[in-house]
C-alpha cells in the first residue's frame, strides 16, 4: 500500500508540513506512588494496516463492506479531529494559513486524502508490578493503539496521528505455557484471542494486554497461576501504566500520541484463566484503588475458573481433559505457599510418580516441562497421558495419589485452605460483601475444562452481575456478523457448527472450551460495548 502511494506521488508537489500536537491529558493515569504500576519502557513491535486487511478480505473472494465503512468511518473521524486541532492552532500547517485553506486541504486535495491509511501499532511496554511474596518485579505487555497514517512530502515521510481512545480494554488472556505464545511475543491479525483483538483496536479503544509474572520481561519468575489477589494486582499495575504512557507519550518525530479521552473507562475481559484474572483485577480494584485510577467500570468473563475448589472437585470426580491446568496450579501453590498454606507438602504429595517423571521432561528438574516456557499445554498433556498408557479425559485415580483425593487427608486440607483463599466465588474474599462495579458472565453447560459450576457459585455468591445468554437469537445473529466480518482468517461454516454445538450442549466434551473461546474473543467488541447503556 505504501510503495503504491510513493510511486503514484513521485511526481506531486505539495507544500505541507504537518506538526501534530494531542488532544488534553488526564491526569488520573499518572504513576502510582507505590510498589508497582510504574512505566520502564516501550518499544513498537509491530504495526497492521486496515487497508491491507480489506485487500486481503477481497483476494479470498470475501464481501469486504463492512471493513470498507469501518475505514471510511474511522477516516472521517480522525479527519474532523484534525481539522479542528489546525482551526484552533494546536495544529500547525506550513503554506496553509486560512480556515478555508484547512478546508480545502481536507475536502478536495485528492493527494492529501489518498494518503490516509487507518493502522494500529503493537507495543511491547514493561512495567513494575509485585509478585506474590511482596518483591517489586518488572513484567510486561503488550498495548495496541490506532491512528491514521499520512505522508507528508515536505519532509518525504509517513506521520502518525494517534486516536483518542474512549475505552480502554484491559485484555487478560486464556493459559499461555510458551513464553513465544504470550501477547508481547504476538503482533500479527489472526484468529488467536490476540489477534482478533486488532479488530477491536479499529474501533478506537486502546488494547491492554499483559503477558502475566513469569512471561516476557519477567519469564525467569515462577508463574503464580490461580493466584488471584496477585493476579489482579499485576493486570492493574500494567492498566495503570499503560494509560499513564498513552496519555504522557510523545514521539521523537514530534508525531502527536495523544492521550485518552478525558471521559475515557477501562473494562476488563479475560477467558478461562483470563477470566478469572479479569474477575481479580476487579476484587482487587474494589479492594485497594480508592482514587479510581484507571475509571474502571466492570468486567467481562468467559468460563473461567473462579471457584478453584470447585474446579478441583469436579477434576478428581470427573477426570481430566487437560490434566496440564492441574500440574499448573500445584507448580505455583507448591512454590509461592510453600512457607504458608502448602508448609512441608510436595509434588509427591498430590501427584503420580509417573506424572513427576515426565514433567522433568528427561533432566533433574522437578517441574522443567513449565519452567522452561518452551511447551504447550498439548505438549504437558501428551506427556502425562504417555507416561500413565492411558488415554484423555485422563482419570482422577490414574494422576492424583490418594491422598489427594481424599477430603479427610492433610494434604487435601491444606489445598483446600490455598484455594479457599483464591475463591473468587466467595462474597468473604470481597471488599464490602460482594462486588460493586458491573460483572458480566458467559459460560457454556458443556465446558469440559472450565465447568459450569463455577459460573453458577460466582453468580450466587455476587450481587452486581449479568448473565449473557448465548442461546437468545438476537445475540447469536450478532456474533454470526461478527464472524462474516473477521472470514478474512476464520472458516465460517466450521466456526458456526462450533458456535451451534456449545450454545446447545449442557454435557461437557471435548473441545468445547477452546470453541468458546474463540466465539468470546470474535464477539468480544459487543460486550463491552454494551457498558454504555448497563
Amino acid at each position: 500500500m505504501k510503495k503504491l502511494f510513493l510511486s503514484i506521488f513521485l511526481a506531486a508537489i505539495v507544500a505541507a508540513i504537518f506538526i501534530v500536537i494531542g488532544c488534553d491529558i488526564g491526569s488520573s493515569g499518572s504513576s502510582s506512588s507505590s510498589k508497582g504500576g510504574r512505566f520502564v519502557r516501550a518499544e513498537e513491535i509491530g504495526t497492521i494496516s486496515l487497508d491491507d486487511i480489506i485487500q486481503e478480505s477481497k483476494n479470498r473472494g470475501n464481501n469486504t463492506t463492512d471493513l470498507e465503512n469501518l475505514r471510511a468511518e474511522r477516516i472521517e473521524k480522525y479527519k474532523a479531529e484534525m481539522k479542528k486541532a489546525f482551526k484552533k492552532r494546536k495544529l500547525k500547517l506550513k503554506g496553509v494559513n486560512s480556515a478555508s485553506d484547512i478546508d480545502d486541504l481536507f475536502e478536495n486535495n485528492q493527494q492529501f486524502k489518498d494518503s490516509l491509511c487507518c493502522e494500529v501499532a503493537a507495543f511491547k511496554v514493561d512495567y513494575t508490578t509485585t509478585d506474590p511474596f511482596g518483591e517489586e518485579v518488572t513484567a510486561s505487555m503488550r498495548v495496541l493503539v490506532n491512528y491514521l497514517e499520512y505522508f507528508d512530502l515536505w519532509d518525504w515521510s509517513w506521520h502518525r496521528f494517534y486516536a483518542c481512545s474512549d475505552i480502554a480494554v484491559l485484555h487478560c488472556h486464556a493459559t499461555q505455557l510458551k513464553d513465544t505464545a504470550v501477547p508481547s511475543k504476538k503482533s500479527g491479525f489472526d484468529a488467536s484471542e490476540c489477534g482478533l483483538l486488532y479488530e477491536t483496536c479499529f474501533h478506537d479503544y486502546m488494547v491492554i494486554s499483559p503477558d502475566y509474572l513469569g512471561y516476557g520481561t519477567s519469564k525467569d519468575s515462577i508463574h503464580p497461576y490461580l493466584i488471584q489477589e496477585n493476579t489482579g494486582k499485576q493486570c492493574w499495575d500494567a492498566a495503570c501504566a499503560a494509560i499513564y504512557w498513552k496519555n504522557t507519550k510523545s514521539d521523537s518525530n514530534g508525531d502527536s500520541f495523544r492521550g485518552l479521552e478525558n471521559d475515557y473507562y477501562t473494562v476488563a475481559i479475560g477467558y478461562s484463566q483470563g477470566g478469572a484474572a479479569a474477575l481479580a483485577t476487579q476484587n482487587y480494584i474494589e479492594k485497594y484503588d480508592d482514587k479510581d485510577r484507571t475509571h474502571f467500570r466492570g468486567v467481562v468473563c468467559g468460563d473461567g475458573p473462579y471457584d478453584p475448589m470447585a474446579t478441583y472437585k469436579f477434576y478428581t470426580e470427573n477426570g481430566m481433559y487437560l490434566p496440564s491446568v492441574i500440574t499448573l496450579i500445584l507448580r505455583s501453590y507448591l512454590y509461592y505457599y510453600k512457607d504458608s498454606y502448602l508448609k512441608g507438602f510436595t509434588a509427591s504429595d498430590f501427584l503420580k510418580d509417573e506424572v513427576i517423571t515426565a514433567l522433568k521432561d528427561g533432566t533433574d528438574k522437578e517441574w522443567n516441562m513449565i519452567d522452561s516456557k518452551e511447551k504447550s499445554t498439548t505438549d504437558i498433556d501428551n506427556a502425562i497421558k504417555n507416561a500413565l498408557g492411558v488415554s484423555i479425559p485422563v482419570q482422577p485415580s490414574d494422576m492424583f495419589k490418594a491422598e489427594a483425593m481424599n477430603p479427610s487427608s492433610a494434604a487435601y486440607k491444606a489445598l483446600e485452605k490455598a484455594f479457599a483463599a483464591n475463591n473468587l466465588a466467595d462474597s468473604r474474599n470481597w471488599a464490602g460483601g460482594t462486588n460493586n462495579h458491573k460483572s458480566q458472565f458467559i459460560h457454556f453447560e458443556c465446558d469440559e475444562v472450565v465447568p459450569y459450576v463455577n459460573y453458577i457459585n460466582v453468580a450466587n455468591a455476587l450481587k452486581n452481575t449479568k448473565y449473557i445468554n448465548w442461546k437468545e437469537p438476537s445475540f447469536l445473529i450478532t456474533i454470526i456478523k461478527a464472524i462474516q466480518a473477521l472470514e478474512i482468517f476464520i472458516d465460517l461454516p466450521d466456526i458456526i457448527d462450533d458456535l451451534q454445538k456449545v450454545a446447545d450442549g449442557t454435557t461437557p466434551y471435548d473441545g468445547a472450551h477452546v470453541a468458546g473461546g474463540e466465539l468470546f474473543f470474535v464477539g468480544d467488541i459487543f460486550y463491552y460495548k454494551d457498558y454504555k447503556d448497563w
